[in-house]
């Protein structure tokens, strides 16, 4: 019962774990892509 517990605990902070870490790679995503995309479609606005 008590390894169950421990695992459910283990399993529960990994996901956590991971949530945060996919929360810090979309931020860092958003951060470096976004100002690059409204750049390319400023150039693409300025070819039309």
């Amino acid at each position: 019962m008590l390894d169950k517990l421990a695992l459910m605990d283990y399993y529960s902070w990994d996901s956590f774990y991971w949530n945060q870490k996919l929360q810090s790679i979309v931020h860092w995503l958003m951060v470096v892509v976004h100002p690059v995309k409204l750049q390319y479609l400023a150039f693409l606005v300025s070819l039309i």
